[in-house]
């Protein structure tokens, strides 16, 4: 009964050693998946205007596939600490000696495994399910005109891409009153096609509708050609009033119902990061594979249609041909859309590969515990933390690789039926090894790490392993020393290094971690964007396989900074917890308040280092990330071998007269800042309903101004509409050259050749209340004359902003811009206070760690992210808020200024001296 006792107390030890460390470790490893996950959301979608803001909002649906894929390393961490530990302060020997076996002390750890794995399982179901349809349906309404509805704000912009050729751009403007003093809100819809401008829609109010209502069309309704009658469900439909409708011809109308088809939002959104539960993967493989034996059989009816057309056809029968033709045709689609790429089959083998993908996920931390038991064994007392770097060692640089190899073998065709077996390939082996090495080290084969994993232990092996790791040491050595230089007290150079390094290694391990997995998701996409770099592809350069490589390290390098420089605070308020761990768990906190220091003044070094790096990150977003983000965009189609996005825009802005324009481009190049088929239509000088409007084929900025240029031969065809019209040539297009015909070289492109387009004489009212006849008709042409440049306050920055956010501007550029657009200055403001929230964290968190010195850290760090997540949150809803008017422009200063007055509060008062 004693011993009974005694083994349930040796268990109830272990059992609470292991909660606490996992629960701290499935915290930071939460974090960080989910972060991954944002940065990848934020990366594949930047075009489409996403942030990383919108998508970190989204943090408590997409928490559970970040948990489950932080389960198995933070079980494994876990595990390696606490027998680590216990290894390496001799208490395994010690419950040995007493009679306790080593599987008395894991059993409560191979318990936990089992019920992490059950979870892990009910989380990537239920969670994963849970989270993805609110998503979809509640949060976003995903393929839903409401998602579309939600964005109807005034003042903000809306891209949609209905297929691959077709991009619409709608403008909501600012809420204004018309003539009869009621508020309306303006809107502008503008279509490219194939990258040339199609209709331009402007209208002086607007309303979007649930597709239901169009069952009884509006009083004054007037149809829009080439909208269909019932419009889908996928449809966003919006009810616009007093409209003028510009492309081949202007027309206007009352009151109109217009549809723009949208996209499948749902299959672009959830493909990265997020995905189906595991029951869902197998619902839809048993789905497709009951179904498979109806989908042949119609194949087979139609080749049998096709056979019987083939062998009754006459040679004298015209229709037959085509009767065979259409059956041929028939059979080979519903053939393609069984077997071929994304067929049937295709789609129920990856169905099938997903399901167990993810079982394998969840039964992963059974296989770490076992890990983590073989490995925390041979830990020593001269090395307690090389548990913790060998269990990220493994993971990152073992159990990554597994599974892409894991990946590759279940997508071959070489294995059969049973390719999905290689899913489990990374479970098994750690399984193994850990066996291997619990059972080694109990019979007393492995008694300490194996050849490999010692080299880990001495710092000095690590140095001397090759030169570019001595180098990376050094240089290491040196970001640490020189810093620290800059006091000249002892103490607070201890302290200082004691900040410092952990700073450097999680810059430099997030960093890299993220990249090694954005790099993982995208290899296939890489190597073939390398191998095939000689290849043209739309408008990309062709480069040599060396250039292409070098232009993979530019563009991770830039990311990768980008990357740090967003979440600094975050790795700012980590480095600090560390340091403060270490200096409550040494008691050195004690001795510093013993000597008469108070710990204000001996945490001033973790301050200022906090100051300095935040200033220098402001620093480097001022005068190089601009340039960066431009190369990054840039490259990023060229490293992933994919066809640029679409480069059609159109902005709402005022002129340096504060009137309104709308500046609309057909395909825009930012590497060159120059573009083609642009139209400036100046809003504010309307008479009649007519717009004046700056049209030309080619432009370029020079620095001060855009320069047009004309094609010759759109020159033509604009004149010989205009002649139809019975409009008269301008002077300057006169003498403009024929089309050239076959065997002709094009005309080269003008200078100039620019028509500013003015207001016609007979308002539309007085064409449609009278005969249209010729004397009308000559009246409201437009006529036109030649403009060499334009100069207003669209440049190649503001148009840049647009795709990629404010950073690639500078402070003054924000300033100057925020004229013509407000909400520049909101990114101003958020601009020159974001290099103190780093500070402000620490002022609020670091108090935690002393004042609780006396228990467990689990408190102060679980505290210190609410700190931080809270923080950030109101920094967001602040912006966003001042985007929208709602708050003054200066708000994203606020959080900032409460958590000063809350970290005050916390550092100079609550910390014990």
């Amino acid at each position: 009964m004693l011993r009974q006792l005694r083994a349930i107390t040796l268990q109830w030890y272990v059992t609470r050693e292991f909660i606490m460390l996992f629960f701290v470790t499935l915290l930071a490893t939460t974090v960080l998946v989910l972060l991954l996950l944002a940065f990848q959301l934020v990366t594949e979608f930047e075009q489409m205007g996403i942030s990383l803001g919108q998508v970190l909002l989204l943090s408590p649906f997409i928490m559970p596939g970040a948990i489950v894929q932080a389960l198995p390393p933070a079980t494994m961490i876990a595990s390696i600490m606490v027998f680590g530990r216990m290894s390496a302060e001799n208490e395994i020997l010690a419950a040995q000696s007493g009679g306790a076996p080593l599987r008395i002390l894991a059993i409560p750890l191979i318990v936990c495994g089992i019920l992490i794995t059950i979870s892990s399982l009910w989380i990537q179901d239920t969670g994963v399910r849970w989270g993805n349809n609110t998503i979809r349906t509640n949060v976003l309404k995903i393929n839903q005109p409401e998602f579309f509805q939600n964005l109807d704000k005034p003042g903000s912009s809306l891209t949609i891409q209905p297929d691959a050729t077709t991009t619409v751009r709608i403008n909501m403007l600012p809420v204004k009153k018309n003539a009869q003093g009621k508020d309306v809100k303006p809107i502008q819809i503008v279509y490219f096609q194939n990258g040339k401008m199609g209709q331009t829609v402007f209208a002086e109010d607007h309303q979007f509708m649930p597709p239901a209502q169009l069952a009884k069309p509006a009083a004054g309704q007037m149809p829009v050609a080439g909208q269909p009658a019932a419009i889908a469900d996928r449809t966003l439909v919006v009810r616009l009033s007093d409209v003028q409708i510009f492309g081949d011809r202007t027309s206007y109308s009352d009151v109109i119902d217009w549809g723009v088809a949208l996209p499948d939002i749902g299959a672009m959104f959830f493909t990265r990061g997020i995905s189906k539960s595991w029951m869902e993967n197998k619902e839809n493989a048993e789905r497709l594979a009951r179904d498979e034996h109806l989908r042949w059989e119609f194949l087979l009816r139609r080749a049998a249609d096709y056979g019987a057309l083939a062998a009754a056809g006459s040679m004298l029968d015209p229709v037959a041909p085509a009767l065979v033709s259409n059956a041929w045709n028939v059979s080979k689609q519903h053939t393609v859309a069984i077997m071929d790429t994304g067929g049937a089959h295709d789609r129920m083998k990856v169905e099938v590969i997903e399901f167990h993908r993810k079982v394998a996920l969840s039964l992963l931390p059974i296989a770490m515990i076992f890990l983590g038991l073989g490995l925390g064994l041979l830990v020593k007392k001269s090395n307690r933390m090389i548990g913790f770097l060998i269990g990220v060692g493994l993971y990152c640089l073992l159990y990554i690789p597994l599974t892409i190899v894991a990946k590759s073998l279940s997508s071959s065709t070489q294995l059969g039926p049973y390719a999905w077996a290689a899913q489990y390939i990374p479970s098994m082996l750690f399984f193994s090894v850990g066996c291997a090495l619990w059972f080694g080290y109990e019979r007393g084969h492995i008694t300490d790490l194996p050849p490999v994993l010692r080299l880990l232990r001495p710092m000095s092996a690590i140095v001397k392993l090759t030169g570019v790791v001595k180098w990376l040491y050094g240089m290491a050595q040196k970001l640490i020393s020189f810093p620290v230089k800059l006091f000249s007290r002892t103490a607070d150079r201890y302290v200082a290094s004691t900040f410092l390094a952990p700073l450097i290694v999680i810059i430099f391990c997030i960093g890299g971690f993220i990249t090694a997995i954005d790099v993982i998701e995208h290899h296939s996409e890489i190597v073939d964007g390398i191998v095939r770099a000689d290849e043209p592809l739309g408008t990309l350069p062709v480069r040599s396989q060396g250039q292409a490589f070098v232009d993979l390290l530019i563009y991770y390098a830039i990311q990768t900074l980008e990357i740090t420089l967003d979440i600094l605070p975050l790795e700012v308020l980590m480095a600090g917890m560390l340091c403060s761990m270490v200096l409550v768990r040494n008691q050195e906190h004690l001795i510093l308040k013993s000597s008469g220091m108070r710990l204000q003044r001996a945490l001033l070094p973790i301050m200022a280092l906090t100051l300095l790096a935040s200033l220098g990150v402001s620093a480097v977003r001022q005068f190089a990330m601009p340039a960066l983000v431009m190369q990054r965009d840039w490259l990023r189609p060229q490293i992933y071998h994919r066809s640029p996005q679409s480069s059609a825009f159109a902005l709402y802005t005022f002129d340096d007269k504060n009137k309104p324009l709308l500046f609309a481009v057909s395909q825009y190049e930012s590497a060159t800042q120059s573009g083609h088929d642009l139209r400036i239509y100046m809003l504010g000088d309307q008479k009649n309903k007519r717009i004046p409007t700056y049209s030309t084929d080619f432009f370029k900025w020079d620095g001060q101004a855009w320069q047009f240029w004309t094609d010759p031969v759109m020159q033509e065809q604009a004149l010989l509409a205009a002649k139809s019209f019975g409009g008269g040539a301008p002077k300057s297009a006169a003498n403009s050259k024929k089309k050239p015909g076959a065997g002709q070289a094009a005309p080269a492109l003008k200078p100039g050749g620019v028509f500013s387009v003015t207001e016609g004489l007979v308002a539309p009212g007085e064409i449609a209340a009278r005969a249209v006849d010729a004397e009308v008709l000559r009246a409201t042409v437009t006529h036109k004359s030649q403009v060499n440049s334009w100069k207003g306050p669209i440049d190649p920055n503001f148009i840049d902003s647009e795709r990629l956010g404010a950073r690639v501007m500078r402070l003054e550029e924000l300033d100057a811009l925020s004229a013509y657009k407000p909400t520049l200055k909101v990114d101003w403001y958020r601009r020159i206070s974001e290099c103190l929230m780093g500070l402000f964290l620490l002022w609020c968190a670091v108090p935690l760690m002393f004042n609780d010195s006396t228990g467990s850290p689990v408190k102060a760090i679980a505290m210190s992210v609410l700190f931080a997540a809270v923080y950030w949150g109101l920094c967001e809803v602040a912006a966003s808020k001042a985007r929208a008017n709602v708050l003054p422009a200066w708000a994203p200063l606020l959080p900032h200024a409460g958590f000063c007055l809350l970290g005050i509060w916390q550092f100079f008062k609550r910390l014990q001296t």
